[in-house]
């Protein structure tokens, strides 16, 4: 008989509603959230107190249903999803592999074919990534998760997740940004650089407009564009960059103290120090706009020194 010895219970329903207490110490994790934009489950890096075994699943669990902070990813476990306070972590002491077992109420059952793949996908490549999880195992509402043609599923782990290739996990690597932002005291661009995880097969130019999007990590400085501006795509044909965004991006330039130094330049400026770009195009929903209050945007603009 395998012989099991249960490490821990999760109190799942407290740290919902109660945030573990923050330390010196401090270890980094990789959430994924779907991206809408690319099909595909995308890291986003966090920092979490170094704690225990229990305490640091109890907190993933939370920021998996807290949801991503980057805008254009999406949740991957819905609100009107249950996770019951009855979770554990075990170790089979005969193979030495530990499962983190999780419990769903009914409404699990309501998840459409894709959502059951992506919140499927982000627990097991979010807990298994924590390093002293090998597997997820998974039970709705006392039962065991069965597939499509009434069979157990058991343990699923990064080699038998069955998901569909267009939400695989991407092969993310890390790359320095060089972002320009205005200078709220002294005026001007300001030069803002960080590292940011990206998906090698999506143009560059995608996130520098998403982190531009996001602001400033640097005191003083701003980014005056709206936080609901959706990016549509970015792309390049003949030395131009296309900025395909959402209307709400429009909402800015109505304002009284729209200038394009501050709100437009941002953008211009830290697309056109990448190679092989020397202008913008600004498109909203996939047209070019010319006469908004703000100033005209129907022709592209270049690099403003």
């Amino acid at each position: 008989m395998v012989s099991i010895f249960i490490l821990m219970t999760l109190t799942i329903h407290y740290v919902f509603n109660n945030k573990v207490s923050k330390y010196k110490d401090e270890q980094r994790v990789e959430l994924y959230f779907f991206n809408s934009f690319t099909n595909k489950m995308e890291i986003e890096e966090r920092f979490i107190p170094s704690l225990s075994n229990t305490e640091i699943t109890l907190e993933v669990i939370n920021l998996l249903r807290e949801g991503p902070q980057n805008k254009s990813l999406s949740k991957t476990i819905p609100d009107s999803i249950d996770i019951l306070p009855n979770g554990q972590i075990v170790n089979n002491t005969e193979t030495g592999l530990t499962t983190l077992v999780l419990e769903f109420g009914d409404n699990y059952n309501n998840l459409s074919p894709v959502q059951e793949q992506v919140l499927r996908a982000s627990l097991v490549y979010t807990m298994t990534g924590l390093g002293f999880i090998d597997d997820i195992h998974i039970y709705v509402s006392g039962r065991d998760l069965i597939s499509g043609t009434d069979l157990v599923i058991g343990n699923i782990n990064r080699d038998n997740l069955k998901i569909s290739e267009l939400i695989e996990p991407s092969l993310l690597e890390s790359r320095i940004v060089n972002l320009l932002f205005w200078d709220n005291d002294q005026g001007g661009l300001v030069q803002e650089q960080r590292s940011i995880m990206v998906d090698p097969e999506v143009f560059i130019g995608y996130y520098v407009v998403e982190e531009i999007i996001k602001g400033p990590v640097l005191g003083g400085l701003s980014s005056n564009i709206p936080k609901e501006t959706k990016i549509i795509s970015v792309v390049t044909s003949n030395n131009i960059c296309y900025v395909n965004l959402s209307k709400d991006f429009l909402s800015r330039m109505n304002a009284v103290n729209f200038s394009q130094e501050s709100d437009i330049y941002p953008i211009v400026n830290s697309l056109t120090k990448l190679q092989g770009i020397d202008s913008v195009q600004f498109l909203i929903d996939s047209e070019r706009i010319s006469l908004v209050a703000g100033g005209d945007l129907f022709e592209p603009f270049v690099n403003k020194p």
